[in-house]
C-alpha cells in the first residue's frame, strides 16, 4: 500500500509518467491537483499523449506504483472517455525519482492516433468536485464504451442509470428508469428469463420472449436498444 506524504508544493519525490492510448487532441491544457498528486498532461504534436504523476513514494514495488497510479488516474481518464466519446486506455511509461533515476525501465506503447474534433480539458474544479458515484457512474460508461459486445454496452451502460435511480431514490426529484431499459437489459442479463414482465416485452417487440443470440432481428432490436440507454447514461452524466 503506497503512502502518500505532506504535501509542500511541488516537493515530490517521484513522477510517474503514463501513456495514453489513443492520442486525442484537446483544445486547452490543464493540471490537477487532487490527494497530495499533481496531475500533468504531457502533449506531443497537438496531442495529449499522456500524464506526469506527481507524489511521494517509499520503497514501492513497481505492481504497488501501478496500483496506485490507477487509483489516481482512473476517474480523470474515464471523465475523458465521456467526453470524447473514446475509450482511453493507459499503461505505466515510466518512473522517475526526481534526484536519482529508478530502476523501472520505461516501455514504448504503439498507438494509433484518432482525429476528432477538439475540445477543452476538463477544469480542475469540475474534476474535483466529482463525487463517488460521479466516478462510479463515469467508470461504467467508459466501460460501455470499451465493451465489444451488445450485452456488455448494455449492461454498463444501463449501471449508470441504476445508479442515479439508486442515489436519487429518497430525493424530492427521483430518477426512474424507463420500462424498455430495464427490460431491454433483463432480457440479455440471465440465461433464462422468468420475467413475465420482460417476456411481453420481448413477445410484443420481436415475437417471441426469448433473445436469440443468432438471431438479425433480436441483434436489430438489442441495438437500438443499446444507443437509446448509451444516449440517456450520457444525459444523465452531462450534469456533472
Amino acid at each position: 500500500m503506497l503512502v502518500f506524504g505532506e504535501y509542500m508544493g511541488d516537493e515530490f519525490t517521484h513522477k510517474i509518467t503514463v501513456e495514453l492510448d489513443p492520442k486525442l487532441n484537446f483544445a486547452t491544457q490543464e493540471e490537477y491537483a487532487l490527494w497530495f498528486v499533481k496531475i500533468v498532461p504531457v502533449f506531443n504534436k497537438d496531442k495529449l499523449w499522456g500524464f506526469d504523476v506527481y507524489l511521494n513514494l517509499y520503497n514501492e514495488s513497481e505492481e504497488e506504483i501501478k496500483n496506485t497510479v490507477h487509483e489516481i488516474l482512473e476517474p480523470l481518464i474515464s471523465f475523458l472517455s465521456f467526453l470524447t466519446n473514446i475509450p482511453i486506455n493507459y499503461s505505466l511509461a515510466g518512473v522517475e525519482n526526481l534526484s536519482e533515476k529508478s530502476k523501472v525501465n520505461i516501455r514504448t506503447i504503439t498507438s494509433t492516433a484518432r482525429v476528432v474534433k477538439p475540445i477543452p480539458m476538463p477544469k480542475p474544479d469540475s474534476f474535483e468536485k466529482m463525487t463517488f458515484y460521479d466516478r462510479f457512474k463515469l467508470y461504467w460508461f467508459k466501460a460501455g464504451l470499451t465493451s465489444q459486445f451488445l450485452v456488455g454496452k448494455i449492461t454498463s451502460f444501463y449501471k449508470v442509470l441504476e445508479i442515479e435511480s439508486n442515489i436519487t431514490s429518497k430525493t424530492a426529484t427521483p430518477y426512474y428508469i424507463k420500462d424498455e431499459f430495464r427490460f431491454s437489459r433483463n432480457a440479455v442479463s440471465h440465461p433464462t428469463i422468468t420475467d413475465p414482465k420482460t417476456k411481453n416485452y420481448l413477445m410484443q417487440n420481436i415475437g417471441q420472449d426469448f433473445i436469440e443470440p443468432n438471431n438479425p432481428k433480436c441483434i436489430d432490436f438489442l441495438q437500438k436498444k443499446e444507443k437509446l440507454i448509451e444516449e440517456e447514461a450520457r444525459r444523465i452524466l452531462s450534469k456533472i
